[in-house]
Parts: C-alpha cells; sequence; structure tokens
C-alpha cells in the first residue's frame, strides 16, 4: 500500500514514518514537508511542498484510501 505522511519531518511526522516503514504492507511512504530533508529512508519518495499553499493532488494519487484521515 502507498502512504503519504504530510508534516513528515517533523517530531510526529518522524515517529510516523518509522512506525510506516516497519509494516512490511506499506510499499511507499510520500514524505511531504516544506523542504526536502537530506534523510534517506528505504521506500519513501521526498516531495517538497507547502500544504497550505501548493497543490498535493499527484503527491496524494494512488494512496490507500483507508490511510486517510479527514478532522
Amino acid at each position: 500500500m502507498r502512504v503519504a505522511v504530510t508534516g513528515a519531518t517533523g517530531n510526529v511526522g518522524t515517529s510516523l514514518l518509522d512506525a510506516l516503514l516497519h509494516d512490511a504492507q506499506v510499499t511507499e511512504v510520500v514524505g511531504i514537508a516544506r523542504r526536502r530533508p537530506e534523510l534517506s529512508l528505504a521506500r519513501t519518495r521526498w516531495v517538497a511542498a507547502d500544504v497550505a499553499k501548493d497543490d498535493l493532488t499527484d503527491s496524494f494519487r494512488g494512496v490507500d484510501p483507508s490511510c486517510t484521515s479527514r478532522g
């Protein structure tokens, strides 16, 4: 499954990335952050974007719908 994480370089985001990368069902993680980090993680593709300003349609394309949260 493909998962996207906004705020991927923050405290909660990095903890979530760690947990997702230990899940064998996760085939790709799209880490979305305002600045692309130097960090390299297995199965992780980084996207530099500001969630308040940028169009994230392509970043969320193909993401497993069961992995979304609205609130």
